[in-house]
């Protein structure tokens, strides 16, 4: 795969709200670590094959698909991933929703959980994967693309983001509604996207409450304690949070 241009279904999870959950969280800002690390935990679970991780930074995950012969055709790349974007919004609310219920501490940090929302961008394109001593990486202007729509003009701070070029792929696969819109960006000109706004927090939040009397103290404790330790531990350098997962040979 090295130095070989590829079609390539290029997809980014980001997290909203970070950079502000993060930066207003400063005296409890173990507890707002051990959050988002729970949370990107929860989206990263739901990365199977023929879903590859490239890169993972604080608040967003990047990762691509690509047709690999005798295993999966570029159709079935296609009609796997796309019936997983809302899947996406699904388990992140869920795990969001459990956290809100299940953590005991009243910190900023803890109690703000709800602050925090998921958005997704796709693109579909060509992309060349090369290497940087023992790094592999992509690159192409439908990969730089794909991270300048990251901003755009929406103002919802939760939705689906698909190119033009992903929407006419995966249209047949989707069963949702969609707002056509234009962006402009140096170098590209006018973007055609496609926007869905999922509604999935209320349906999320109702199955957690539902669930919530087994939510036992010790349970509640247990999760408590684990988000301070394991935001105290990256803090003090003696747990790492993962930033990038080299792509399979």
């Amino acid at each position: 795969m090295e130095n070989e241009q590829q079609k390539v279904f290029l997809l980014i999870a980001d997290i909203s709200g970070y950079t502000k959950f993060m930066t207003t969280r400063r005296k409890s800002l173990a507890h707002a670590q051990g959050i988002i690390t729970e949370l990107m935990d929860s989206i990263i679970s739901e990365i199977k094959i023929p879903l590859h991780i490239i890169e993972i930074e604080g608040d967003a995950v990047y990762f691509y698909g690509v047709a690999e012969p005798g295993v999966y055709t570029w159709e079935q790349i296609v009609t796997i991933i796309s019936q997983k974007l809302l899947v996406f919004f699904h388990v992140f609310y869920r795990r969001l929703n459990e956290l809100k219920h299940s953590v005991m501490c009243h910190c900023s940090a803890c109690d703000g959980i709800s602050d925090l929302k998921l958005k997704i961008i796709v693109n579909i394109g060509d992309a060349l994967f090369y290497k940087i001593a023992s790094f592999s990486k992509l690159s192409g202007p439908d990969v730089i693309l794909l991270h300048r729509l990251l901003k755009n003009s929406i103002e919802a701070s939760e939705y689906l983001l698909m190119t033009e070029r992903a929407f006419i792929e995966i249209g047949q696969n989707i069963e949702f509604e969609t707002e056509r819109r234009v962006e402009i960006y140096d170098d590209f000109g006018p973007v055609n996207i496609y926007v869905n706004y999922p509604n999935l927090t209320n349906a999320a939040t109702k199955r957690v409450e539902n669930e919530y009397h087994k939510f036992s103290f010790f349970k509640k404790l247990k999760q408590t304690m684990k988000i301070g330790i394991h935001g105290m531990l990256i803090m003090v350098g003696l747990k790492k949070q993962q930033k990038f997962r080299n792509l399979p040979g």
